[in-house]
């Protein structure tokens, strides 16, 4: 008592202090109840229960963080809510409850969560944590924890494959797996990891000009059995770019990336309906498939022919009933753009993962007309190649070589799958094949030749003119120019000419400044002696000419998908025609299935003149069947080109030979395919 007396402030303070841990020795013990009870629940799968006893344990004793990291246990792992997860283990951090799981947690929150720079710092300092308690347990010789402890830091780099497979960054997915592998070698995921990752690191490696790293990663992935065709070159390529002569080019290629950011769908009734398009990691492989093609390319060449990049971000926009490829360039709302800055570009590659219903899944590479304003005005011929989003350097060098296929007229394309059509190449695969065409073809005919801004200057723009054009047809939809230039298509075959006229009035109410109808309604009036009709359709014609190095008679992919439905039964090229006419032939009958009326088509794909057709004809067991004749003009314009034939009576196993009389116009640099289709009458 007099201890009591002599100490009683001090005594006081002494006794707050036991309330106080009682208090809190009752509030844990309180917790720890709930959270029994919730364990409970949880192996009875009442995953409510669970939840709400957990969260009465955070109510029971808020202080202490271990309640939040359990609560968000169940968060994570039962009801898949990884943002309350996430809030749940910040909580617990902030109030001093740490470990190397939590982190570990926190990494597999945002990785759910996609934010995957996130998820790997905290891997990694969950790594970081766990390495430090493991070096105590080491020394502390506590076996179990060591045990437990690697397992964890093993995990811990299985989830960080997961971010760098995200993220595209294979090197460093490969390099975990690896540290990974040095903590646990009998984890049961890591050992099967890095073989699915060897050819993209050493994509990734051969772009940043990594040479023996990229030939590291593809020798190792040959020895786990990796299956892809060309990888054995790539092997050969890589070894010999480490010492490829110095690069000084005879002309540098220019190529502008299209990047479709975004796709607008405009349906009828008028609500935007906005999807992304082109992903950053998607853009990000774009630019190393990019890095190696430019590194063969240069190889190939023997330093003298290389490209460039500039990249171009687009909106994909469509009506609701539009006919669209994957990045079609009448969609991309450029006009303005390929307007200005066509002489900067020799080749556009557009890349979208777009997929139209009307002409499926495929990449493209070859040379068309841009559009300056969509299906009225078009440029001069460029470069033209259509990607997917996810489309490796392969594609590109693939679909590339088809536009310097179009620039050096080299025939038959894909000629790698057809051995003889070039004699004096004696490779067997698709790189050693564009490889031999770069040393002999191109070379040949020049690097300085692969270009199209030189060969095919645009004309200088008119700003004035082209700005009233462009906002005119801002109000007049995709689909009703193509409609326009469909009915001009009938309009041509029309020989009765009050009913052509009819037709061509329709097309302008479609499309006022269509060409052609324009052409035409100046013949019509000038004979009808209407002076003022005349001047005003003039001077349309005019102002449309003033703002076009070309305009086609109708949309690109609309003709395509019109015609296409026929079958290519042959193909005319420099190679097969004169200036003063050919009789070229193409057997018929495989096609010829069933009597009936057949058009034949003679459609210019591309080259520097045009072709004249003359006549077609089939024959029948050598004996003239039918035949169509007069003047059809296939080029970048196209008039009477098709041509229709009849088979009264389909006898078995006769031959059909269709024959027909071409020549180019004023030069033999012309390339075109012959399609038939039956027509159903």
């Amino acid at each position: 008592m007099n201890w009591i007396i002599r100490h009683k402030p001090y005594f006081f303070i002494i006794l707050l202090l036991m309330a106080i841990g009682w208090n809190v020795f009752s509030d844990t013990k309180q917790a720890n109840q709930y959270r029994d009870q919730a364990e409970t629940f949880l192996k009875n799968n009442d995953i409510a229960q669970a939840v709400s006893f957990a969260e009465k344990a955070i109510q029971a004793d808020p202080g202490n963080g271990y309640f939040d990291y359990y609560t968000a246990y169940i968060y994570l792992y039962k009801t898949e809510d990884r943002g309350k997860a996430l809030d749940l283990l910040k909580a617990a951090e902030k109030k001093g409850y740490v470990n190397g799981l939590l982190y570990h947690r926190m990494g597999m929150c945002y990785f759910h969560l996609k934010n995957f720079q996130s998820a790997v710092a905290y891997l990694y300092q969950s790594i970081d944590f766990n390495k430090i308690e493991l070096t105590k347990a080491e020394e502390n010789k506590n076996s179990s924890g060591i045990s437990s402890l690697k397992k964890e830091i093993a995990d811990s780099y299985v989830w960080l494959t997961k971010q760098y497979e995200a993220l595209d960054e294979p090197s460093q997915f490969i390099e975990a797996v690896r540290e990974g592998l040095t903590y646990n070698p009998k984890d049961r995921w890591l050992p099967g990891l890095s073989k699915k990752m060897m050819l993209p690191a050493g994509h990734q490696a051969f772009a940043e000009k990594k040479y023996d790293q990229a030939l590291a990663y593809y020798r190792e992935a040959k020895e786990s059995g990796a299956g892809w065709d060309w990888l054995d070159d790539i092997i050969e390529i890589v070894g010999q770019c480490k010492t490829k002569p110095v690069v000084s080019p005879v002309y540098t290629h220019r190529i502008g990336v299209i990047y479709v950011n975004e796709t607008r769908l405009i349906p009828k009734s008028g609500q935007i309906i906005t999807s992304p398009d082109i992903t950053a990691i998607q853009k990000k492989k774009a630019k190393e498939s990019q890095l190696i093609f430019q590194d063969i390319v240069e190889l190939f060449s023997g330093g003298k022919f290389s490209v460039s990049f500039t990249d171009i971000d687009a909106t994909l926009s469509f009506d609701e009933f539009s006919l669209i490829r994957r990045s079609n360039p009448d969609n991309l709302n450029l006009g303005e753009f390929f307007y200005t800055s066509m002489n900067t570009f020799d080749t556009f590659v557009t890349m979208s993962n777009t997929e139209s219903p009307y002409f499926g899944e495929g990449n493209f590479g070859g040379s068309r007309r841009y559009p300056y304003i969509n299906g009225v005005s078009y440029g001069p011929a460029r470069g033209m190649v259509m990607v997917s989003g996810g489309s490796g350097f392969g594609t590109l060098l693939h679909e590339f070589f088809h536009t310097l296929e179009s620039l050096a007229g080299i025939r038959p394309a894909h000629g790698f799958h057809q051995p003889g059509q070039f004699p004096d190449w004696k490779g067997t695969t698709e790189l050693d094949y564009y490889r031999w065409h770069f040393e002999t073809t191109l070379s040949s005919l020049g690097f300085d030749k692969l270009n199209f801004r030189n060969r095919y200057p645009a004309q200088p723009p008119d700003p004035a003119v082209f700005n009233k054009i462009q906002n005119f047809y801002k109000n007049i939809p995709l689909t009703n120019r193509q409609e326009a230039n469909s009915l001009v298509l009938e309009a041509e075959q029309i020989q009765n000419k009050e009913a052509a006229f009819r037709l061509y009035e329709k097309v302008l109410n479609l499309s006022p400044y269509q060409p052609r109808a324009l052409e035409f309604m100046i013949s019509w009036f000038k004979q009808n002696n209407d002076t003022a009709r005349t001047k005003e359709h003039q001077a349309e014609l005019k102002e449309i000419a003033a703002v076009s190095d070309a305009y086609p008679v109708f949309d690109f992919y609309h003709f395509l998908k019109e015609v296409k439905s026929g079958i290519v039964i042959g193909t005319w090229s420099r190679d097969t025609i004169t200036i003063t006419g050919s009789e070229l032939s193409w057997d018929a009958g495989d096609y010829i299935k069933y009597p009936g009326t057949y058009n034949v088509t003679f459609l210019f794909n591309e080259g520097q003149k045009a072709a004249t057709i003359e006549w077609a004809a089939l024959f029948e067991n050598g004996k003239l069947l039918f035949k169509d004749t007069h003047n059809g003009w296939s080029g970048n314009s196209k008039r009477d080109i098709v041509y229709r034939l009849k088979v009264e009576n389909r006898i078995k196993d006769a031959s059909y030979i269709l024959r027909a009389r071409i020549r180019g116009e004023g030069g033999t640099d012309s390339f075109g395919e012959v399609l038939l289709r039956r027509v159903d009458e």
